[in-house]
């Protein structure tokens, strides 16, 4: 009997692991909102541009951007 139940709980276990439900957010709301909106998207490349040239985050204008 202890054997069953046994199988049965090992059995339960691993289908609640398989039928997990799991979201993988690459990206915050905040930044595909951004992303969303077709003038901010190109203030954010412009940005990113500006920073492959200088190499400095502090340069560019990030937090007039978000």
């Amino acid at each position: 009997m202890i054997g069953i139940i046994a199988i049965i709980a090992v059995v339960k276990y691993i289908l609640d692991l398989i039928s997990q439900n799991t979201d993988t957010n690459v990206i915050s709301n905040e930044g595909l909102e951004i992303l969303e909106d077709p003038d901010k998207k190109i203030e954010l490349r412009k940005a990113v541009d500006e920073y492959h040239q200088t190499g400095d985050w502090s340069k560019t204008e990030l937090n007039s951007i978000i």
